[in-house]
Parts: structure tokens; sequence; C-alpha cells
């Protein structure tokens, strides 16, 4: 017997299958369009300077970097452990290229926000890093650049601010 047989020897099933059909298509239509919700978890802290590494604070760690902070550019500090939890070293800074702010500033200028998939399509091609201390930043994506963030041990564990860190807290 084939299935068209089989519809319309059983129409009441035919129905059934295809308002069930219909449903889980308009079920995820409306899981598409419906927009992200607007999360309540407070953001994830990011270490920050203002002076090559010599102190830090804490920041989302979405914050455009540089940005200003008490009349200084402060960018991300990245620091890490090496097998010593209490041994913080810092490994490098990052800030966004130029290049990238200026979409950023054509997004805000437009009054459209800024695509997120755009930062995960570029990948480290945004970032420049340097060694604290150091005059030239380099593309992170280089092979200059993954010299600067390869860390000085081979267990290195990439490290956030402590939990209950607030943005603006002086970290040590």
């Amino acid at each position: 017997m084939s299935l068209r047989e089989t519809m319309n020897k059983n129409k009441n099933i035919s129905v059934i299958a295809t308002v069930v059909v219909i449903l889980v298509a308009l079920w995820f239509i409306w899981y598409q369009i419906k927009g992200e919700s607007i999360p309540t978890a407070p953001p994830q802290m990011a270490y920050y300077t203002t002076d090559e590494g010599k102190t830090f604070f804490a920041e989302d760690q979405m914050h455009e970097t540089p940005f200003k902070q008490n009349g200084a550019d402060a960018v991300r500090a990245w620091r890490y452990t090496c097998g010593d939890a209490k041994d913080l070293k810092l490994g490098y800074l990052e800030r966004y290229t130029p290049e990238f702010l200026k979409q950023v500033a054509q997004a805000k200028a437009a009054n459209t926000p800024m695509d997120p998939m755009i930062i995960v399509e570029q990948g480290d091609s945004i970032y420049e890093v340097k060694k604290p201390g150091q005059a030239r930043w380099v593309k992170k994506d280089s092979a200059a650049g993954q010299a600067v963030i390869k860390p000085s041990c081979n267990n290195a564990v990439w490290q956030t601010p402590p939990s209950g860190t607030k943005p603006g807290d002086k970290l040590s």
C-alpha cells in the first residue's frame, strides 16, 4: 500500500500529522525571530590596567579597549598562573585595532548595534597585543603576536578576577 493510499484511508491521522508539522514549523519560526532576552547574570569581569600592569582594576570583559579610566588609556591585562594560584603573572596587554574601532564607531554613528558575530568572524585579527613595557603593539594573529601571548610555562591557566568582583574594583 502506498503512502497516498494510506493517507486516503486514514484521513484523521493525516490531518493530525499535518497539524503537528504546521505547529512545529510555527514554533521554529517564532523561536528564530523572538530575539534574545536580556541577560540577568552580572557581566564577566576581566583585568585591565592603565600603567603597563603596575596596577589592575576590574571591568566587564566586553569593554572596548582602549578606553579612558581616570584620564589614562586602559587596556585589557591577561594574567595567568603556572600551577600556583597565588602567583599571578602578567602575560600580555591587549586592545582593539584602530581599524576595528572605526567599525565600532561607524555602527554607533548609524545608531545600529554592533553584531557580536563580527567579533567571532574576525577572530584575533581585531586585536593588538604587546608585552608590558614594550612600545610597539603587534597584531595578535601575526607570528609576532603569537609569540607575545605565549605564557612562560606549559601549564598556564588564564585567570579572571575573583568571584564577586565589581566593575572599577582595584585588584592586586
